[in-house]
């Protein structure tokens, strides 16, 4: 009754670990993180480098990851972040000057972006202060444009005209007539801003006070747009325009997957895209600039062995695996119970092997003795001593289980070939008593069937 229990428990822990193994490995399966099926970017208005970025990375996120990629236009970076903030899209464009949403975090900085204050060539206008109460384009509202043309107003305390609140995409070029100028903050290697500036129709204004203003604003930098950039024929910017920039980041929500997040970083340090869109940074310049608000995927990304990040990384690769850890060792616990089965089956098969050897020994031992019944010389006697030492030896060589040691059969064997060895023993002492004492044969002459 006990073995039975014994085993039935044995077999529901089993069954228990077996199902256990089975649901870990279901929950690992359906909460590890993987990449969408479709991914969204919020780029920005046509023909602006936001929007011309997110195109080439919306390209190769398809090449590489076989997703549905959609980039939607949308009115500049307040409006991306609002529309990333609010879980309608997967990644946006952002520009620095822009505070990030709740819940959302840098996926990886991606270009400088530059101040460009655009007037028509045949202008008056020749310093920044000229534009007071003039017709102003700067982008709609929610735009980086707007943002930055705001804090240039502010700090030459420009005041542009009531038609300036007709805000335009600054891209709808050539200016209208009575628009005096455009203010666009984007990459130099925007599409849409270099083909407006090589037709040669317009210049650009540099910001005297680029490095009071970025005083102010700890976003800015202060750089210049480098000569003959639009066109070395027409020297157009004729001379460095000293200007602000600031850094355009790709942002997305602080829960995205690990897998989107390599996934982007791959395509927008790959040789493509580095090669396609001049002014990306590079991943050595992208480590530069790390900050603690990053996503945690892009601080694996770009430093995975820095220091405590590593310890840290590896406990949150244990806490979202704990499904599998634990599916782990349930399967190590069921290879070990198999294992401790085989071995108990081995055990039982050598314990019968070595039972049908026991019987063997027996027979002989009980045929040895048969033997000694029809035995009266000396040397024979003495053969039939060392057949049975010797079967005595080779059956405790031989017989070595534990449980086998211990059994009734075996002490039976020992007693039984001890017994043939006395019954040997003194059938040859008698011979040497007959010999010493001849005339004493009669009496000592011991029974055969003794």
């Amino acid at each position: 009754m006990s073995k039975i229990k014994t085993a039935t428990v044995r077999r529901s822990i089993a069954l228990l670990m077996a199902a256990l193994l089975i649901l870990s490995l279901a929950i690992w399966l359906g909460t590890r993180e993987r990449m969408p099926e479709k991914i969204t970017i919020a780029g920005g208005i046509r023909g602006g480098a936001f929007n011309h970025l997110s195109q080439m990375l919306a390209e190769e996120l398809r090449r590489s990851t076989r997703a549905e990629v959609v980039v939607i236009h949308t009115d500049g970076s307040i409006d991306n972040r609002e529309l990333l903030a609010s879980g309608q899209v997967d990644l946006a464009m952002i520009s620095a000057d822009t505070l990030l949403g709740p819940g959302t975090e840098v996926v990886a900085p991606v270009y400088d972006e530059f101040v460009h204050i655009i007037v028509r060539r045949d202008s008056h206008v020749r310093r920044i202060t000229d534009l007071n109460g003039k017709h102003i384009i700067s982008g709609s509202p929610g735009s980086a444009d707007h943002a930055h043309a705001e804090v240039i107003f502010h700090h030459y305390g420009v005041t542009p005209s009531k038609e300036s609140a007709q805000w335009g995409e600054t891209y709808e070029l050539p200016l209208l007539p009575d628009v005096e100028a455009a203010i666009e903050i984007t990459s130099l290697s925007s599409p849409g801003l270099r083909q407006m500036m090589t037709s040669g129709d317009y210049r650009l204004l540099p910001i005297d006070d680029a490095r009071a203003i970025a005083f102010d604003h700890n976003y800015y930098n202060v750089g210049d747009i480098p000569r003959g950039l639009y066109s070395g024929q027409l020297a157009i910017p004729p001379v460095p325009v000293e200007t602000l920039s600031c850094t355009a980041r790709l942002a997305a929500s602080k829960d995205a997957p690990k897998p989107l997040i390599n996934a982007t970083l791959d395509a927008l340090f790959g040789e493509r895209m580095q090669r396609e869109f001049p002014g990306l940074l590079s991943r050595a310049e992208a480590e530069q600039r790390i900050a603690p608000s990053w996503h945690a995927a892009s601080h694996n990304y770009l430093q995975p062995y820095a220091g405590i990040d590593t310890v840290a990384s590896f406990l949150e690769s244990l806490s979202a695996a704990k499904e599998l850890v634990v599916a782990l060792i349930a399967l190590l616990w069921l290879g070990w119970q198999r294992y401790r089965l085989l071995r108990e089956e081995e055990r039982k098969e050598g314990l019968k092997i070595q039972k049908e050897r026991l019987d063997i020994f027996v027979n002989r031992t009980l045929e040895l003795d048969k033997q000694l019944n029809d035995t009266t010389c000396t040397e024979e006697l003495r053969d039939l001593h060392r057949k049975t030492t010797e079967l005595q030896h080779l059956a405790l060589s031989e017989l070595t289980e534990d449980d086998l040691l211990g059994d009734r059969m075996f002490s039976i064997f020992l007693e039984q070939s001890n017994s043939l060895c006395r019954k040997i023993e003194n059938r040859l002492l008698s011979r040497r008593l007959l010999a010493l004492h001849p005339d004493s044969q009669t009496k000592a002459e011991p029974n055969p069937q003794a």
